[in-house]
C-alpha cells in the first residue's frame, strides 16, 4: 500500500482544476499534467493507453472476447476554494488522513483502480471482457470529455464509476444547471463576485456598492450588533464591522461554507446571505430572496423514492441592471426536466439552460448491482442498503452504469469542501473492494 500512497501524493500535488485553454490543452495546464502523469504511470506498469487529444484517455486491459467493461474515473477537480487549514496538494498527513483536493473526488481513487489492474495482471488474470479504465478531464465542468470520447470511440455499455457512495447507487437524480436573469431597478451595487462554479455551494459573495447605498448605510448609523456576523463591510482600504466611517466606497462581503451542490445543506450559502442583507433596501432583490432563500416556488417539496429536490444558487454576476444567478438543481429521478422548467415558466422567470443530465434509475435487484453489493458486504461486514444520490456521475454515460463507492456512509463527506481528505486506512479497503469487483465482473 505504501507505493499506492506515494503515487496518490504525487498526483495530488498537481492542481487539476480547470484552467485557461492552451494549445493541445483543452482544459488547461494542470489537467494536462495530471493526465500525462497518470498515463505514464500506467505505461510503466505495462498497460496500453489511448489518449484522446487530452480530453479523456483510457488504460486497456485486454480480454479474451470482444465484450467490454468500463471503470470510469475523472482526474479533474473543483477549484481549491477558501477555508483550508491543511495543504491542498497532498503534502499533509494528519491523524491518519491524507489531505488534498481530489483525494476522494476522484484522482486518488483513479490511482487505486489502476493499481488494482496492475495487481490482477501480476497474478496473471486473464479477463474474459476487455477492461477500459477511462479517465476523464472535464467531469466537474460539463462532460466535454465524455462527448469527445463518443466522437472518437465507442463506450462500453456496462461498468461502474468509483465516484459516489457505498454500498452501491441504483438511482441518481436529474441535474439542471441554469442561469436566471433578473432586472433590478436602483440596484444598491454595481458589481458582484461570488462562487467559482455551479456545483459548489458559494462560500464567499462580494458586492461593490454604489456611493448612494454607502451613504444610506452611513445615515443608518448601524452598530456592530446590527450587522449579521456573516457579513463584513469594507470601507475604502479599512475593514470594519460598523459604518461609522465617512466614505463613499463600500464592499459588502458575505461569508459561508462550501459543499458539494448535491448536498447544499452541508454548506452555508454566502450568496443567500448577501441577498438577505440587501433585500430590505430593494424590492427587486427582496423578490429574488423570496425565490431562492424562502423557496416560494416550493421546489424543495418535490420528492420521490430517490429523495427530495435540492437546489443551490451558487454563482452571480451583475451587468446592465441585470442580476444573473446560476443555480444547480438536483431533481427526483421520477421527474423530467420539463417539470422544473414548467415551474420556472409559471413564475415568469427568464432563464437559459447551461447543462442538464437526465436521471438514471436501475432496479436494485439487477445482477450488476447485486454483485457489487455482495462484494461490499463481504469486504466490510456491513449491511447498508443500495441507495439513491443527488450527485451526477459518469454512470449516466453508460447504458447500464452505476456508482460504486468510495464514500462510506458513516464517515464525514469532505468532497468539494475545504480540507478534502482520504483516510489512509481506507486505501487498502478500497483496493480490496475494487480489485474484487473488477475481477468478478470481467472473468
Amino acid at each position: 500500500m505504501q507505493q499506492i500512497l506515494q503515487d496518490i501524493q504525487k498526483i495530488l500535488r498537481i492542481d487539476s482544476s480547470q484552467m485557461e485553454t492552451k494549445t493541445n490543452m483543452p482544459f488547461g495546464q494542470g489537467i494536462f499534467d495530471t493526465l500525462h502523469y497518470f498515463l505514464n504511470l500506467a505505461e510503466t506498469m505495462g498497460f496500453k493507453t489511448i489518449n484522446y487529444d487530452n480530453y479523456i484517455a483510457e488504460v486497456i486491459y485486454e480480454g479474451t472476447t470482444e465484450e467490454k467493461f468500463a471503470v470510469l474515473c475523472h482526474l479533474d477537480t473543483v477549484p481549491i476554494g477558501n477555508g483550508w487549514t491543511q495543504n491542498p496538494f497532498g503534502e499533509d498527513i494528519v491523524d491518519g488522513k491524507l489531505y488534498g483536493r481530489g483525494s476522494m473526488d476522484n484522482k486518488a481513487i483513479a490511482v487505486i483502480c489502476l493499481h488494482c489492474l496492475n495487481a490482477l495482471k501480476k497474478e496473471n488474470f486473464k479477463p474474459r471482457k476487455t477492461i477500459h479504465l477511462i479517465v476523464g478531464c472535464n467531469e466537474e465542468n460539463g462532460w466535454q470529455c465524455i462527448a469527445y470520447y463518443k466522437q472518437k470511440a465507442t463506450l462500453p455499455e456496462i461498468g461502474f464509476t468509483p465516484d459516489g457512495n457505498f454500498p452501491v447507487i441504483y438511482a441518481e437524480k436529474g441535474i439542471l444547471h441554469a442561469n436566471i436573469h433578473f432586472k433590478i431597478d436602483n440596484a444598491p451595487f454595481f458589481s458582484i463576485a461570488t462562487g467559482e462554479q455551479l456545483n459548489m455551494v458559494c462560500d464567499r459573495a462580494t458586492a461593490t456598492c454604489t456611493s448612494h447605498f454607502a451613504q444610506v448605510l452611513d445615515n443608518l448609523k448601524l452598530m456592530p450588533q446590527d450587522i449579521p456576523k456573516e457579513i463584513t463591510i469594507h470601507r475604502g482600504h479599512v475593514i470594519t464591522r460598523n459604518t461609522s466611517t465617512n466614505s463613499s466606497s463600500c464592499l459588502v462581503i458575505a461569508h459561508g461554507k462550501s459543499a458539494h451542490a448535491s448536498h447544499p445543506e452541508r454548506g452555508d450559502n454566502a450568496l443567500y446571505k448577501l441577498l438577505c442583507f440587501f433585500a430590505p433596501y430593494n424590492a427587486d432583490i427582496q423578490k429574488i430572496k423570496e425565490l431562492f432563500v424562502d423557496d416560494t416556488m416550493q421546489l424543495q417539496t418535490l420528492n420521490d423514492t430517490s429523495g427530495y429536490l435540492t437546489y443551490a444558487a451558487n454563482v452571480a454576476t451583475f451587468q446592465e441592471n441585470t442580476l444573473t444567478i446560476g443555480i444547480d438543481i438536483r431533481y427526483p429521478a421520477s421527474m423530467k426536466q420539463e417539470d422544473i422548467l414548467n415551474i420556472f415558466d409559471k413564475h415568469q422567470l427568464q432563464y437559459e439552460l447551461l447543462h442538464c443530465q437526465n436521471p438514471i434509475f436501475h432496479s436494485p435487484d439487477s445482477p450488476l448491482i447485486q454483485t457489487l453489493y455482495k462484494i461490499y458486504k463481504e469486504k466490510t461486514g456491513r449491511r447498508d442498503k443500495p441507495m439513491a444520490i443527488g450527485g451526477g456521475t459518469y454512470a449516466r454515460a453508460l447504458k447500464f452504469g452505476v456508482a460504486f463507492g468510495p464514500q462510506l456512509n458513516d464517515e464525514e463527506d469532505s468532497i468539494h469542501q475545504p480540507n478534502e481528505y482520504i483516510f489512509i486506512k481506507n486505501i487498502s479497503l478500497y483496493f480490496d473492494i475494487y480489485k474484487e469487483a473488477i475481477f468478478r465482473l470481467t472473468k
